[in-house]
């Protein structure tokens, strides 16, 4: 009916009013803001009590979210030496979307556009000195020729002793099997023929399921880190 047309459209007006007022494209002229001024409209009515509770409860469990993926990258850093999540990564697949994320979110958020990002959150980024801008090939290359050129040496030095598994160069072993699986399969996957022979050469064990029984010495080594109508306006009013 005309009240319900009629409540729609004053919604619509303070949401373009919100729009205008964070710098983005909206219908909402300045004439028709000084016209609803002169009689007293309500830009912002005031919640109730329980709707201010749910939208409070809402935005903790956003801000929940957001600090168990911080959590995570920090994880994540310790394993790697570095913040740039590649995409479809093994262990890590979400966290790698939600890293593309703060990096939109924080170009809108500097071009003055509305953004899900904060000073606050930006802060905490750059505490673990996050990769803004993702890795160039170039870079890429450089960072795993600098962890292969790690295992060469702990090879020189321990022979076919196992990695263990919770140290960074560990981690970066296990994620060139799950890349040489994706690339047998014919799958999306960083690993080259290059990088394969070069592993190989090494001696590198691609499948040490069967092996892992019969060895027992498992040795820990030191990390050497590389590096978002006017006419029926009218009628309305």
């Amino acid at each position: 009916d005309s009240n319900q047309r009629l409540a729609s459209w004053v919604h619509v007006q303070r949401k373009e009013y919100k729009r205008k007022k964070e710098n983005e494209r909206t219908s909402l002229m300045e004439e028709r803001i000084a016209k609803l001024n002169e009689i007293g409209f309500d830009w912002a009515p005031s919640q109730s009590g329980a709707a201010r509770a749910k939208k409070k409860e809402v935005l903790q469990k956003y801000e929940d979210i957001w600090l168990e993926h911080l959590k995570e990258l920090k994880k994540f850093k310790r394993e790697y030496g570095h913040t740039a999540v590649p995409a479809g990564h093994y262990k890590y697949e979400k966290l790698s979307g939600w890293v593309r994320v703060q990096r939109k979110e924080r170009k809108k958020f500097r071009e003055g556009r509305q953004a899900s990002i904060s000073e606050e959150r930006i802060k905490k980024l750059d505490e673990l000195d996050f990769e803004w801008a993702p890795l160039s090939q170039e870079n890429k290359d450089e960072a795993w020729n600098e962890r292969f050129e790690e295992f060469a040496v702990f090879r020189a030095k321990y022979g076919d002793a196992i990695v263990k598994k919770n140290t960074r160069l560990g981690s970066w072993l296990r994620l060139q099997r799950a890349e040489y699986r994706k690339w047998k399969e014919g799958k999306h996957s960083s690993m080259t023929d290059e990088r394969a022979q070069k592993i190989d050469n090494l001696g590198f064990d691609w499948d040490p399921t069967d092996r892992l029984s019969m060895v027992s010495t498992v040795v820990e080594t030191p990390v050497f880190v590389g590096s978002i109508s006017t006419q029926s306006w009218d009628a309305y009013f």
